[in-house]
């Protein structure tokens, strides 16, 4: 059988944002999502 491997993932950034922690994927202009919390967000 073969190795799998998983496809590459992109880096994922917590970032300050006007409404709380905001979670970026590298490359993204939007948002993937936001928190209140940066530990929420890690």
């Amino acid at each position: 059988m073969g190795v799998r491997t998983r496809p590459p993932t992109h880096n994922q950034h917590v970032v300050p944002h006007p409404e709380g922690w905001a979670v970026k994927g590298e490359g993204n202009e939007r948002y993937t999502a936001v928190f209140d919390y940066q530990e929420d967000a890690i």
